[in-house]
């Protein structure tokens, strides 16, 4: 199962050590959540809505660094390289970029509150770590191909997968980013044009509600990837809507919150 020449990457391993980070990085919005709560609000025009929807923001966002360094932590407990850890590691990536994307987010709204001049860069910011979100489950993509069963009947299993071979997984992987970028890269399109939509408690609300909904299907479905099958053979490959469903998601929602920051 493994190649020397190409060097291998054990995608347990990896999502232990990412959980660690993931839940690090949740625990940074607590202190943010402090401050806004105790830091007098600028008399600028709809503070307490901006107020509000940073507060929103840092809290989705810790929610889903902590759902989401749960469901890293789950799939390194795995103790076989199954079929189903690609997928997982796919779905796991969603929890943990929106949160990264709320966080940030959340940023972008007290700069409009408190320093104005440096909005963008925090826009930007949000884009970048969404790009980094559909890499991330781009290398989950190429990787995919050294997993599933190693015996006699590995061939003929190969052969019922989407992903069959090292040279398809790598093409894939290239034409997902290529396509799920997209919506990231006309988010920060329109962000630098300056054209965005005023928040309002409405706009809040929605924003919120499909961060949430993200966050907790990602892990759930994360999980339900790894369930045990009843003989080695019956384990299914990553499959290709779902690979593009994760990142759509990704990148769908920077799309959303960039449009609808401050």
């Amino acid at each position: 199962m493994t190649e020397p020449d190409r060097g291998y990457h054990d995608i347990r391993h990896g999502a232990t050590a990412y959980s660690a980070v993931v839940g690090t990085f949740g625990a940074i919005a607590v202190p943010a959540i402090i401050l806004v709560f105790t830091t007098p609000v600028p008399h600028v025009a709809n503070a307490p809505t901006l107020a509000t929807f940073a507060t929103a923001l840092l809290v989705a966002g810790m929610f889903g660094s902590l759902l989401g360094a749960v469901a890293l932590a789950y799939l390194g407990a795995e103790r076989d390289p199954i079929a189903g850890l690609a997928p997982a590691i796919v779905y796991a990536a969603v929890p943990v970029v929106v949160s990264l994307s709320c966080i940030v987010g959340a940023f972008e709204v007290l700069a409009a509150l408190f320093q104005p001049s440096v909005k963008t860069l925090f826009s930007m910011v949000v884009a970048a770590g969404s790009l980094f979100g559909v890499v991330y489950t781009c290398f989950a993509v190429v990787h995919s191909v050294k997993l599933g069963p190693t015996g006699e009947t590995r061939g003929a299993w190969l052969e019922a997968q989407q992903i069959r071979e090292h040279a398809g997984a790598v093409k894939a992987a290239w034409l997902l980013g290529g396509v799920t970028i997209t919506p990231v890269l006309l988010a920060m399109a329109l962000r630098l044009a300056g054209a965005h939509l005023r928040p309002t408690p409405s706009i809040i609300t929605l924003d919120v509600l499909i961060a949430l909904a993200l966050i907790a299907t990602g892990p759930l479905l994360a999980i339900l990837r790894t369930v045990p099958s009843r003989t080695p053979e019956e384990q299914r490959g990553l499959r290709l809507h779902e690979m593009y469903t994760a990142d759509f998601a990704i990148s769908g929602f920077t799309l959303l919150l960039l449009f609808t920051l401050p």
